[in-house]
């Protein structure tokens, strides 16, 4: 038999909450001396001595509802202090005990019996209906639900057999008298009672409460009745049914975790989702999604076409998503452009149809950021192709730096001893001699494989000493710099030679840029900022900037848009090199006709 030990322990919580149930005061001091009994009477199975309650002035109906409420309240108290595997037994000898002390009328007995009688003959309480009872007795034991029937105090007349297999009651149990009040969990029992003290009411609307099965176990349920007779309904029995609501509340609850964990999974993960009608037109959208169109929430893509998206570039033409539509299947586009709402996108773009019932209603748009693995492969293609220039631009320079060296010397004999038309020629050849010395000189410097003698510098004094070599001439061409460097930037490891020659490179190439345009001002702004442990070198200016298709080129030995004669080609080259010796990175972003931005970013450690 289980521990009880909380009957005592909480005696006082339970005469509280009964009498509270209840609603009936002035009997606490009898409840006081019944409580403690209950123990004994639960393990010998025998009846609970209500005399207390009796010669306090407590009628039967008082005694009923007061021992209902005792039972629903140390239910309670025992799910939470009986062990698991004794509860149930517990809550049922508790019954059992309760059961048999309750006061029972003759009239209780008497609407019993003739109920039974109705359903057994169909002739009594005026009801022809004899005919009904096989067709009614088959519907009763194939209904998945609880059916009962009692009259206006609560007294169950009858449970279907699934109503007995829910409760957990036997037709012996029903006999010996039930109650609905018996299997009503206290925080409805308000409520029920509520329902049946409405008057006249012939259908109550459906309203979901909890239950107490027979050995304590607590069902959610939802209930439905009518008085059995439309002529006076309040002393008529009352018809109800009742639906287990356990498998739709673990369906609620299972929908619930899946739209949660979707929802998780859609608002962290690390690629673009768009979801669209069968008009394209986008419906839903994710965080990251709208981090790659350049807008501050998903909310501000809601309503757009999808495929309108890149503006005039834009990210797969509406035929394509017509043709994933019309079931030919999914399709991979990787695309690299300006997003109509400010966003650059550079990613893998997976579109396939969404799918019910066998037709497609819209499509799944997937956007996969590659911005990260573009620019490495680039800087790895850049970087093979530096290593092996390097290898053979040295060897070539050197082999053609002593037949050079030659020519020069006999070119200059030749114009201190031939006329003047051999002279002529002779300076053109060494000037053009020269030019190719120069050449080799800078390969030679670019194929160098020696180690860089690095110093804590501050590179604002390196920007600032080099522009200054290069000031008159920009002075000359009316050309504005403009600084807008960070005080106190911490100080970075540098070959003050090679970094003054990246910076030489990149304001050379902007003065030619420069000197092009002549319906503005032309301005250079030179700007530092230190932000996330790096040094940021920015270079912007207004020139005439630089056409997209050549944009990935830029970075190419040899390859210039000067005329020739005017560069060898070397100068972004040099600089990609030797940024990427110190541990940095450099970018270009430019627009023809507006000007063109370099960022040199460098590691502080």
């Amino acid at each position: 038999m289980p521990q009880a030990d909380f009957l005592e322990t909480r005696l006082e919580d339970i005469i509280v909450a009964t009498v509270e149930l209840a609603d009936v005061e002035g009997f606490e001091d009898a409840l006081r001396e019944i409580v403690p009994q209950l123990r004994g009477c639960v393990e010998g199975a025998c009846l609970v001595n209500t005399s207390d309650l009796l010669q306090r002035g407590a009628d039967s109906f008082t005694v009923s509802k007061l021992l209902r409420a005792l039972q629903a309240i140390c239910i309670e108290e025992a799910r939470k202090a009986c062990p698991p595997g004794e509860f149930p037994e517990f809550v049922a000898s508790l019954r059992r005990c309760i059961r048999k002390t309750l006061p029972s009328s003759s009239e209780d007995k008497d609407r019993l019996q003739k109920f039974q009688c109705f359903l057994e003959t169909g002739t009594t309480m005026g009801v022809e209906g004899a005919p009904m009872l096989p067709m009614f007795q088959c519907i009763m034991e194939t209904l998945r639900d609880l059916v009962f029937v009692h009259d206006s105090v609560g007294t169950l007349l009858y449970l279907n057999p699934f109503g007995m297999e829910m409760l957990r009651c036997s037709a012996e149990d029903l006999r010996e008298g039930l109650n609905i009040f018996d299997f009503i969990v206290p925080e409805y029992r308000d409520v029920v009672a509520a329902q049946l003290d409405a008057p006249g009411g012939m259908l109550r609307a459906p309203y979901t409460i909890e239950i107490c099965t027979m050995d304590g176990e607590r069902i959610p349920v939802e209930i439905s009745w009518r008085a059995m007779t439309q002529e006076n309904p309040d002393n008529h029995p009352i018809v109800g049914v009742a639906r287990d609501l356990r498998l739709g509340r673990r369906l609620h609850e299972e929908i619930r975790k899946a739209h949660a964990y979707l929802g998780s999974l859609t608002q962290n993960a690390p690629i673009g989702i768009l979801l669209t009608d069968e008009n394209f037109v986008i419906q839903d959208a994710n965080p990251m999604a709208a981090a790659l169109c350049g807008v501050p929430d998903a909310k501000s893509l809601v309503g757009m076409p999808a495929y309108k998206v890149g503006g005039d570039e834009t990210l797969l033409d509406e035929s394509a998503f017509r043709r994933v539509l019309s079931g030919v299947g999914t399709l991979h586009e990787r695309v690299r452009l300006r997003s109509c709402l400010g966003g650059t996108m550079t990613c893998d773009v997976f579109v396939s149809p969404v799918m019910e019932h066998g037709e497609a209603q819209g499509v799944l748009v997937l956007l996969v950021d590659v911005s990260q693995e573009t620019a490495l492969r680039e800087h790895l293609v850049q970087s093979e192709k530096l290593s092996a220039l390097g290898e053979t631009v040295g060897g070539i320079a050197h082999e053609l730096n002593n037949p050079l060296t030659g020519i020069l010397g006999l070119a200059e004999l030749l114009a201190q001893e031939g006329d003047q038309s051999v002279r002529t020629r002779s300076q053109r050849i060494v000037e053009e001699a020269t030019r190719c010395k120069q050449i080799i000189s800078t390969l030679m410097a670019f194929a160098r494989q020696c180690r860089l003698e690095k110093t804590k510098q501050d590179i604002n004094n390196i920007l600032r000493d080099t522009l200054a070599l290069y000031e008159y001439q920009l002075n000359v061409d009316q050309i504005q710099v403009v600084y807008d460097l960070q005080k106190d930037l911490p100080l970075i490891e540098v070959a003050v030679r090679e970094m003054m020659r990246v910076v030489l490179n990149l304001v050379n190439n902007a003065h030619r840029a420069l000197t092009a345009v002549n319906d503005r001002d032309r301005i250079l702004k030179v700007s530092t900022r230190f932000t996330e442990g790096k040094v940021l070198l920015r270079f912007e200016d207004n020139g005439c900037g630089i056409p997209k298709r050549l944009l990935p080129r830029v970075f190419d030995p040899f390859f210039t848009t000067r005329e020739v004669g005017h560069g060898a080609g070397l100068g972004l080259t040099l600089a990609y090199g030797i940024v990427e010796s110190h541990g940095g990175t450099i970018s270009i972003d430019s627009e023809e006709g507006r000007g063109t931005t370099v960022t040199i970013c460098l590691p502080v450690e």
